[in-house]
């Protein structure tokens, strides 16, 4: 995939991969470009971005906390506590 190419909103289940590959597309950039440890905010990434990302993986079923992700912007935070929410998830039927 490269950094044009959108994800799949179909995809169920988020992973780093997935991640890391949606912010590289909102950016411009490609993803071996975005460290796990890097500050978003300084590879451009802004609020609206972070709402558009939060919205987009919202339609996985995890909810994320604009000001969560805001607070500390980096690919290792942000799937810490993604993978957090969908291991407590309840399972589809």
């Amino acid at each position: 995939m490269n950094a044009s190419t959108p994800t799949d909103a179909r995809d169920p289940a988020l992973s780093l991969e997935r991640l890391r590959a949606d912010i590289a597309q909102i950016l411009g950039e490609s993803p071996e470009e975005i460290a796990d440890d890097d500050n978003l905010v300084d590879h451009g990434l802004d609020s609206m971005r972070v709402l558009n990302l939060a919205s987009r993986w919202s339609e996985t079923g995890v909810e994320i906390p604009f000001a969560e992700l805001m607070e500390q912007p980096t690919l290792n935070e942000w799937w810490a506590r993604i993978d957090a929410l969908q291991r407590r998830a309840p399972e589809a039927p």
